[in-house]
């Protein structure tokens, strides 16, 4: 790529939960939601289920986090995305190990991180808010029908689900009708809807969580991205299981990513729900399928922590995205285990990025 300009990104993982992460300390180089569907893509760029830019912090944080998900929508928090972020930026020089503030469009959040203990890794903890708990919803008497107590989701000026911003709409909604249909769904697999119930929650960004007797990765796909889709501004969904008093599996879809093998906020908020349901204590581990978070409650707060991983060092040609930009080509959601990234740059796997292709 001898004269040709180049994006320079580093490719991150927080139990699967991958992220491109663009380190532009001065705040120069945005990227557009074209240019994070057009890295996304898994077919035909890079592959993520987001982009994350870091930038030097303003008002007393130590760095600024701006995230776009896969379909190039602004996204205000991940908790897997932050460790993410702020291991890159240690390992870019641009911060010491240790405890960080970090300023995101959920508020400003804190970061405890490590490096180690194995090349390429960091253990960070997150300090992710109070969750916030909204309305609840039961499963209907008759699977399928709409005699649940409904629930919408309201939302403010910006977008943004703030604390307190759920309520219950008891003249129908979409989310009730669903939860039928959930029903109907295990009622079809031989299985018992029994318990069911499921509950808003607000961590810096909306989640419905649904209690279930079993975590199934076709129904978080196909129900998951309808109540994604039929929810006014989009949606985070989780289908969680308890395993014991303190360990829960969970399944996740995420708004603008698709079904993910992780999410940190998900785990959190199905935590809370857990707390709340006296069906689980503190510290909770949540088996994600990309591997465990721990969830811990101090106080009012949720506390998460887990790994991060170094993946590899990314060169993307300017031009070439440019004109996947210009095509249009659009980032879809997607379900189950990702696929193999396509490559359109040049980067080595933990090294610096001179090898031809995007090593994998």
């Amino acid at each position: 790529m001898t004269g040709r300009r180049s994006l320079h990104l580093a490719k991150y993982h927080g139990a699967g939960n991958d992220f491109l992460v663009l380190i532009d300390p001065q705040g120069r180089r945005s990227v557009s939601a074209g240019e994070a569907r057009a890295l996304c893509d898994r077919r035909r760029g890079v592959g993520a289920d987001g982009v994350l830019r870091v930038r030097i912090g303003e008002d007393g944080s130590d760095l600024q986090m701006e995230l776009r998900n896969a379909d190039g929508s602004v996204a205000e928090m991940s908790g897997n995305g932050i460790r993410c972020l702020v291991h890159a930026a240690a390992d870019a020089g641009l911060v010491p190990t240790g405890t960080l503030s970090v300023a995101t469009a959920a508020g400003v959040r804190r970061v405890s991180i490590e490096l180690g203990p194995a090349a390429g890794m960091a253990m960070a903890e997150v300090d992710m808010g109070v969750p916030a708990l909204g309305a609840e919803l039961r499963l209907p008497e008759e699977p399928g029908s709409a005699g649940a107590a409904a629930v919408t989701v309201s939302v403010g000026a910006a977008g943004h689900r703030g604390a307190g911003g759920v309520s219950s709409d008891s003249g129908g909604g979409a989310a009730g009708v669903l939860l039928g249909e959930l029903g109907a769904q295990l009622a079809a697999a031989g299985r018992s809807g029994a318990g069911v119930r499921a509950r808003w929650v607000d961590m810096g960004n909306p989640h419905l969580v649904v209690l279930v007797p079993v975590v199934d990765s076709a129904m978080v796909c196909s129900w998951g991205a309808e109540v994604d889709v039929r929810t006014p501004g989009g949606t985070n969904v989780e289908l969680v299981r308890v395993v014991g008093r303190h360990m829960v599996e969970l399944g996740v879809w995420e708004r603008g990513a698709g079904a993910t093998l992780a999410c940190g906020t998900g785990s959190c908020a199905a935590a809370a729900c857990c707390w709340d349901w006296d069906l689980a204590d503190s510290p909770v581990t949540v088996r994600n399928p990309g591997g465990d978070l721990r969830v811990d409650r101090r106080g009012t707060v949720a506390m998460l922590a887990g790994p991060s991983v170094r993946v590899a060092d990314v060169r993307v040609d300017e031009a070439v995205l440019a004109a996947l930009v210009a095509a249009g080509e659009p980032g879809s959601a997607h379900c189950g285990p990702a696929g193999p990234s396509g490559g359109m740059g040049d980067g080595s796997a933990m090294g610096d990025g001179s090898a031809a292709g995007v090593q994998r």
